[in-house]
């Protein structure tokens, strides 16, 4: 009887929030969002020798690396915005990964609503952490923050157990499904906060109790600062976040850096 009337309560405030919102919907003047395309195509080739011994004893069996590859990036984007009678703006995208070697999926799929309060971000997009990171500027014609070209050249040794994301000091880098939140700009100050319910992505219910929970929850957070001193452009961050699951997935990590800009010029660091 009493999960009855829970149920009943709930679907009763579902409906009321729909028709609140539909309601709104229907009265808006704002225009509707309006897809446009776009994206990017990159094709880099390149060139890498490391010693023949990396991987120990030569064997019969053993493979063998070229020292050329070529790879692509190519996306297509989907992205639209609308700014609402109460002055939220609402924008969404869609990023398409289209290149054949990485196969046909989506990347990122989200919401943003912004306004005076902030900005909140909700889909399948990067935590906080990854999103007001400070550190030194990328390189490489395909580099982005924390993926590193040499991911691509240089082969890791089979008997290193880093993988790709603790080898940088990118944090929640990954695109699984995300409630991200970012403040306004206080005196060169924001504070952010993500929470990711899953590390699936997937719509299905987070297993994450019990003994044979599969999945991790992660709750991050971040702050940071950003200015000028005389000419100089500062910008200092810092970022903790816990990851709960399994007791051999569960983590806690933190991450800081730094970057420094004289004009065209800029270094930074992170750890």
């Amino acid at each position: 009887m009493k999960k009855s009337l829970y149920m009943t309560t709930a679907l009763a405030a579902a409906g009321v929030v729909a028709l609140g919102v539909s309601g709104a919907m229907a009265a808006s003047k704002a225009k509707p969002i309006k897809i446009t395309t776009g994206g990017a195509f990159k094709s880099l080739v390149g060139f890498g020798h490391q010693s023949g011994s990396f991987e120990g004893n030569a064997t019969t069996g053993q493979t063998g690396y070229d020292d050329f590859n070529q790879v692509n990036d190519a996306e297509i984007h989907f992205k639209g915005s609308t700014k609402l009678d109460n002055g939220l703006s609402v924008s969404v995208m869609v990023q398409l990964e289209a290149d054949q070697s990485n196969g046909t999926d989506i990347d990122e799929s989200l919401m943003t609503i912004a306004g005076g309060f902030g900005t909140l971000r909700l889909g399948s997009s990067k935590s906080v952490v990854f999103l007001m990171g400070q550190g030194g500027p990328t390189a490489g014609a395909m580099a982005s923050y924390g993926h590193p070209d040499t991911n691509n050249w240089v082969i890791r040794p089979a008997a290193s157990a880093l993988d790709n994301g603790k080898i940088n000091t990118n944090g929640g880098g990954g695109d699984n499904m995300k409630i991200t939140y970012m403040s306004p700009s206080f005196s060169g100050f924001s504070v952010g906060g993500t929470y990711a319910p899953s590390n699936a992505n997937a719509d299905t219910m987070p297993a994450v109790g019990g003994t044979a929970g599969t999945d991790q929850q992660t709750y991050m957070t971040d702050i940071r600062w950003m200015g000028k001193i005389s000419s100089v452009s500062v910008g200092a961050d810092l970022g903790y976040w816990e990851t709960h699951g399994a007791a051999a997935n569960s983590q806690k990590s933190h991450r800081m850096g730094t970057r420094v800009g004289f004009g065209a010029f800029s270094v930074g660091a992170s750890r």
